[in-house]
């Protein structure tokens, strides 16, 4: 129960379990900026250049969906984790694991293609959101 000001309280438990998994929060806000950073920044330098390169339209188009299913994964993966915030979910554990996959798969990539972590730093970005995760798991 919050209790706006003198008189009237707000019950948020239909909505809200308290108290609210801290972990799972940031977890979840560390996932919406990772979300934010492959819109805003990944699509001009990745993109948008898929789009301009000379490649047939079939591997254009396809590269192209998946960069949108990425987008559509990374925001249900901020919105889990705030659900799960917030509710007792096995979305937490399911999404701990899908971050822990995406940083994995991160930091092991770079290497097998010879790029450096400065060309390919997405996998970074999967770490403190596997590790809220983890720690989330644990409260």
């Amino acid at each position: 129960m919050l209790k706006v000001f003198e008189g009237l309280q707000v019950d948020f438990s239909p909505f809200f379990s308290e108290p609210a998994n801290l972990p799972f929060l940031v977890a979840g806000i560390v996932s919406a900026v990772v979300w934010a950073i492959h819109i805003f920044i990944g699509g001009p330098k990745v993109a948008r250049p898929l789009l301009e390169a000379k490649l047939g339209n079939t591997v254009k188009y396809t590269q192209y969906y998946c960069w949108h299913l990425v987008t559509i994964v990374l925001f249900v993966m901020a919105s889990a984790f705030v659900y799960s915030a917030f509710r007792a979910s096995d979305l937490g554990w399911v999404m701990t694991l899908l971050g822990g996959a995406f940083a994995l798969w991160g930091l092991l990539s770079p290497p097998f293609v010879k790029q450096s972590y400065l060309n390919l730093p997405q996998g970074w970005l999967f770490v403190p959101v596997t590790a809220f995760g983890l720690w989330g798991l644990f409260v």
